[in-house]
């Protein structure tokens, strides 16, 4: 069974919720009927209060029954979620829930990086992938503490990762990729590794498609990788230094 499948089956359903608001307005119907009943004449009728109480017998159980099944499956989805967005290794939102997520972003002017792993392969050639995978993985923290609470970082294949920045400008997006630019230490089995980031960057004005900026984020994290480990470069800005 798929992901998609199991998520949409487990998933609490508009139906249920919608079941419990009925339930709800039934209770509330019932005892309005008992209210307006004793209103009438002063006095509370057996007919009015066998209606309640068939009312609260039903109606009662029901809710709590629904409460205790959609709360679980709530929790459920998140959990799917997070299955299905996610970068196993990184944790970072994969490459479909990063463009999901930076496309409802993207109304808002921002920065977007463009940010891959200097000699990646190399490292996983020497080292062994269980080496390239621990950088990985520093590197996904190193993004983490470095950017925003805001800020919509995923991987989009091996050694490639993006960060959308909603509302930053250039000199905010600057200042963190020249900060995540310098990569992380790592200890492995052969001892200290030093790995570094190169970065393209691109001004987003609220209305060029995603498409289109991670094209030119494409090109700048190009020329950034034609300058060396660690390069940065912003588009149609002169690199920094």
């Amino acid at each position: 069974m798929s992901q998609n499948l199991l998520f949409s089956l487990l998933a609490p359903s508009r139906k249920m919720e919608h079941a419990m608001q009925l339930a709800l307005i039934l209770l509330v119907s019932a005892a309005m009927v008992v209210g307006i009943d004793f209103i009438g004449d002063g006095r509370l009728h057996g007919g009015a209060l066998i209606y309640a109480a068939q009312m609260l017998v039903v109606v009662v159980p029901f809710t709590l029954m629904l409460r205790a099944i959609s709360d679980p499956l709530r929790r459920l989805q998140h959990r799917l979620d997070g299955v299905q967005n996610r970068d196993p290794l990184t944790a970072t939102y994969n490459r479909h829930a990063f463009t999901r997520y930076a496309t409802r972003a993207l109304p808002q002017s921002g920065a977007l990086l463009m940010l891959d792993v200097d000699q990646l392969k190399m490292i996983n050639q020497r080292l062994g992938h269980d080496a390239g995978d621990l950088c990985l993985m520093a590197l996904a923290m190193k993004f983490r503490e470095s950017t925003r609470a805001t800020d919509i970082t995923g991987r989009l294949d091996g050694a490639t990762f993006a960060i959308y920045m909603p509302g930053a400008p250039m000199d905010i997006a600057a200042t963190i990729a020249e900060r995540l630019r310098g990569g992380i230490q790592v200890t492995t089995a052969d001892g200290l590794l030093h790995v570094t980031v190169s970065v393209g960057a691109v001004a987003a004005d609220g209305m060029t498609p995603l498409k289109v900026l991670m094209r030119d984020a494409s090109v700048a994290l190009a020329r950034a990788k034609l300058a060396g480990r660690g390069g940065l470069i912003l588009h149609e800005l002169p690199a920094v230094a």
